[in-house]
């Protein structure tokens, strides 16, 4: 049995400090302390942001350390009656000096670390010599690190390396803090980080032979350049036991069960970033894991300001409360058919994505789905023309959930589009989202079973689509799901209905045709029996426009390339066409083959229908 307080994201400035001090800090020791006596806390894990842009409020790094030392961690450890052996931090964003490496060494870098053999040789070298050459940003952490644990023993440490043992209730632990931080410079982090799997190798090695392992890391995995986002995921995924992550502010549990074993992964929310807000989905709090040798269990809490007490955050989980029995792994067979219908999926259907977007300039390859798919705005109901981006969805929001989607969106406005590119995001990152996409285009499925639609998209047996189903390892995604009237439809809407009444928690992730925001036809309110929640697909803004037109000027020099998109938007707004992909990508394919101008979306479609 293990009971761990997992915290994360103070981001410690002088105005947390104040919050904390006045308001939180007592709260949060008291609550601690009665859920220590209920039973004890054997160790505290800190996934990282202890402090705020690099410590620059309180005159730099090594001076906020410092004070978070002395204001959080010892107070925290001493009303435990735990000690620094007991405490562990990882790396996060905010725990670096962004500005120690230039920016030039940065551009250099970026176009440095392309490859896993890159990366290993770079490492390689920064522990042998002890230099931080490149990576002067971590430099500050690495020193409140060691200083930090410089009386603890069974440890490894470097540059690279930060790896403990301990013995607790008779199992040995060995605990690794993982820094996914070293290349952590600009606001662009997403898809770009590393950690190396040099790093995970060196960490690994010193807890192979410990009972339970546990792996301490700031962003979560889908934050990992795809130079390596896969043998990362491949390794934590087998070597580790439990993952606990920061960084994103919102609490999240799930468990992964594969071949190898079972990966417990928690995401804790912020402790101390903006305890005022009101916001449900990024409230403060912590969370309390248990482990035992069968049931794995996080308790949720937030911290009401208005009260000044921690209450269950029962939005995290039912009522504040994840728990699960820990499953057996998988066997083989098992493994192999979802590594099978992958492999089908990939075969069958990648071509036919990649060519759904019309190409660019005749000279230019065509390039994968996840180059041309540019996501447009999307929102619950909000519209706005604003190129700031409002409480929009992401890609990553719509992998996460396990709630059902409906996309509303006029024609041609990127609905199939999104459905394509949600099967290449599931596809490519199955090791972190644990799903297997199975596309229906509704208006197409004529006399057949949901269940035979599943078997042709994934081309397996129904033994296996029926076990893909029960191991919930399935997300449907229904193309032009209307509920509009019709014998037709009515049936093919009640196989649907049939279905996921027999498969009650199997994902749905749908799209239909609907002309205005924040608007759901009556048909489908009057029929439809799925718990969707409803987002809208909006029309693209000049940036979207950008980032497609781009697309087209491959090579050019930036300053002109600028100056050129300038023109192409301004232009192409000029002749009020539909703010949509399809409309973007058929104006540049006519102005590049055609004098003709496309002032208007019929003339554009003619244009594109002679070309072809």
């Amino acid at each position: 049995m293990i009971k761990i307080l997992h915290l994360t994201d103070f981001h410690l400035n002088k105005k947390t400090l104040n919050d904390w001090e006045l308001s939180v800090k007592n709260t949060t020791i008291n609550k601690l302390k009665e859920i220590h006596l209920e039973k004890p806390i054997d160790l505290i894990a800190f996934t990282g942001d202890l402090i705020d842009v690099g410590g620059k409020e309180f005159g730099g790094a090594t001076q906020a350390f410092q004070i978070f030392n002395v204001k959080v961690i010892e107070p925290i450890i001493k009303a435990l009656n735990l000690s620094a052996s007991q405490f562990f931090i990882c790396c996060g964003n905010h725990d670096i000096v962004r500005d120690a490496d230039g920016l030039r060494d940065e551009l250099g870098s970026k176009n440095y670390f392309t490859s896993e053999e890159v990366i290993t040789n770079f490492i390689i070298k920064a522990n042998k010599t002890n230099s931080y050459e490149g990576i002067k940003r971590i430099e500050e952490y690495k020193k409140f690190e060691y200083e930090f644990y410089k009386d603890v023993k069974n440890k490894v440490q470097s540059i690279f390396e930060s790896s403990f043992k301990l013995s607790v209730n008779g199992l040995e632990v060995g605990i690794s803090l993982l820094n996914s931080s070293w290349r952590c410079f600009g606001k662009g982090d997403f898809g770009s980080l590393l950690i190396g799997e040099q790093q995970l190798s060196l960490n690994l090695r010193y807890i192979k032979d410990c009972d339970l392992k546990i792996a301490l890391i700031h962003h979560p995995l889908d934050w990992f350049s795809d130079v390596e986002k896969k043998i990362i995921s491949g390794h934590i995924t087998k070597d580790f036991d439990i993952v606990l992550f920061g960084h994103v502010h919102e609490s999240s549990t799930t468990i992964q069960t594969g071949f190898n074993g079972t990966l417990f992964i928690n995401v804790a929310p912020s402790g101390l970033n903006d305890i005022r807000s009101d916001s449900r989905t990024f409230s403060n709090g912590f969370s309390i894991v248990e482990r035992d040798i069968k049931t794995i269990k996080c308790t949720y809490w937030r911290y009401n300001h208005e009260q000044k007490k921690y209450v269950l955050n029962t939005d995290a989980g039912d009522q504040g409360i994840f728990e699960q029995l820990i499953p057996a792994p998988k066997s083989k067979a098992f493994n192999d058919i979802i590594q099978q219908v992958l492999q089908n999926i990939r075969e069958d259907h990648f071509c036919e994505l990649d060519e759904h977007f019309i190409g660019v300039k005749a000279e230019v390859s065509q390039p994968s789905i996840k180059d041309s798919f540019v996501l447009p705005p999307i929102n619950q109901g909000l519209a706005s023309n604003s190129d700031v981006p409002n409480d929009e969805l992401t890609l990553q929001e719509v992998t996460k959930t396990s709630e059902h989607i409906m996309f509303f969106g006029a024609q041609e406005s990127g609905k199939t589009s999104l459905l394509y590119r949600l099967i290449r995001e599931y596809v490519d990152e199955f090791n972190l989202i644990q799903k297997i996409p199975a596309y229906i285009p509704f208006d197409e499925l004529g006399n057949k079973e949901i269940n035979t639609a599943i078997r042709e998209y994934l081309r397996c047996s129904s033994d296996n689509v029926k076990t893909l189903i029960t191991e919930n390892k399935l997300v449907l995604l229904i193309d032009n799901l209307n509920y509009s009237d019709g014998a037709n439809n009515r049936d093919r809407i009640n196989r649907l209905h049939r279905f996921k009444k027999e498969n009650p928690n199997i994902q749905i992730i749908a799209t239909a045709e609907n002309d205005i925001i924040g608007f759901i036809p009556p048909d489908h309110m009057q029929n439809c029996k799925i718990g969707f929640n409803y987002f809208y697909i909006g029309s693209l803004r000049s940036r979207e426009i950008k980032i497609i037109m781009k697309q087209w000027l491959p090579g050019e020099n930036e300053l002109k390339a600028d100056e050129k998109l300038e023109k192409l938007v301004n232009t192409f707004r000029s002749y009020s066409l539909p703010n949509t992909a399809m409309s973007v990508s058929l104006y540049l394919w006519s102005l590049e083959n055609r004098e003709k101008k496309p002032i208007n979306q019929a003339v554009l479609m003619e244009i594109y229908i002679e070309l072809l």
